[in-house]
This record gives structure tokens, C-alpha cells and sequence, in this order.
């Protein structure tokens, strides 16, 4: 590495850092709490109705491959970056609806496949769908402030998250798996927040530009 860039390499560090290593922890988090303060049974059944969630790594691999080039080529005129950010989020949002919405149509042979006992949770299995709609729509922005080289902002999430884990495990009963699914959604809505004050942020620095 150029000696050079080792400054700008270590302020991206250290601006993404928390962020990043909370975003690694987050999940073994969760599951941590429902473990701990919740019941085995909760834990395995949202578990096995998050095996669906990958499908999410097809819209993100769009996001990081074509969406987030052309915002990172776009001029820094704010107008068009918002413009491209706007339909690049929207379009994900839409087609996450539509996933959501195919997951709560077709909820019963999807939980046939997973077995007799998951018979019923049409709902649980409906929100934890949500719940990785929202956290990948995290993701989505997430690619489009880098593309941007936005990294101010992401020790937002530091607190935020504290916040949520705090809230979970207080006031939400995590033996019930459909509060389980419903605080899984509040953890991606922490991360979808993050991403909105970075976007605002590196907006505001073109402004002061």
C-alpha cells in the first residue's frame, strides 16, 4: 500500500469500525438474547424461518453491482445524486414488498417444507421476511453511501443498537416467536436509520462543498 494513502485508509477505518464489528456481532447478538432471556423452542423455530432470507442476495448483489457504479459516477450536483439514490432505494423497497407479499401468499408450502410443527406460523414466517427486507434495505443504502465514499455518521449505529438490545430484551417477551420476528424488524430499522444519517451527512458535505 502507497504510504501515502495510509492516512484516508485509516480514517475510513476508524469512521466504520463500530459499525462494521456490531453489524458482524448483530446477529449472534440476537440470538444470543432470544437464548438467554427467551426459550429454545423460539429460538429454533426463528432460526428455521430465516433460512428464506437469502433470496435477499440476489436484489443486494444488483445493488452493489449496477446501482451503486452509476451513484458513485453520477456528478455532485445533489439534485442528481437524490435522484438516483431515491429510485435505487424505492425500487428495492417495491420489489421487497413483493417478496414479502409472496412469502405471506404462498407461507403455507413454504413452512411445509420446513416441517409439520411449522404449520400455522404463517404470520411469524411473514414477519421475519419483513424483518430481512428491512435490514438489507439497510444494506442497499449502505452500498450506495460508499459508492459515494460517505462513511461519516456510521457510529450512529454504535448507540442505536445498544438501544435495541436493551429495549428486546426488557420489553419484549423473545419466548413468543412473533415478537421475536417483530424485534428482529426493530434491528434492521436501527441499521436502515444509520445509513439514512450517512446519506445525510455526505449530502450536507456537498452542500458545504
Amino acid at each position: 500500500m502507497d504510504r501515502a494513502h495510509l492516512p484516508i485508509y485509516r480514517s475510513s477505518v476508524l469512521k466504520t469500525l463500530p459499525m462494521v464489528a456490531l453489524l458482524i456481532a448483530g446477529e449472534q447478538v440476537f440470538l444470543g438474547l432470544i437464548s438467554t432471556t427467551g426459550s429454545t423452542e423460539a429460538l429454533s423455530t426463528f432460526t428455521a424461518l430465516s433460512r428464506f432470507g437469502v433470496v435477499f442476495l440476489v436484489l443486494n448483489s444488483l445493488v452493489s453491482d449496477v446501482a451503486a457504479p452509476i451513484v458513485a459516477h453520477a456528478s455532485s450536483n445533489v439534485r442528481a445524486i437524490m435522484v438516483r439514490i431515491t429510485a435505487t432505494t424505492g425500487g428495492y423497497a417495491a420489489l421487497s414488498l413483493v417478496l414479502i407479499g409472496l412469502v405471506w401468499l404462498f407461507s403455507d408450502p413454504i413452512l411445509g417444507l420446513l416441517g409439520a410443527r411449522f404449520r400455522g406460523l404463517n404470520v411469524e414466517l411473514t414477519l421475519v421476511a419483513a424483518g430481512y427486507a428491512t435490514y438489507n434495505l439497510g444494506y442497499c443504502l449502505n452500498f450506495l453511501s460508499q459508492a459515494r465514499g460517505w462513511l461519516s455518521g456510521s457510529w450512529f449505529y454504535a448507540p442505536l443498537i445498544l438501544v435495541w438490545a436493551l429495549s428486546t430484551a426488557y420489553a419484549f417477551d423473545l419466548r413468543d416467536s412473533r415478537q421475536v420476528a417483530v424485534a428482529f424488524i426493530l434491528q434492521g430499522l436501527v441499521f436502515v436509520i444509520t445509513q439514512i444519517v450517512r446519506i445525510y451527512i455526505g449530502i450536507r458535505s456537498i452542500g458545504r462543498a
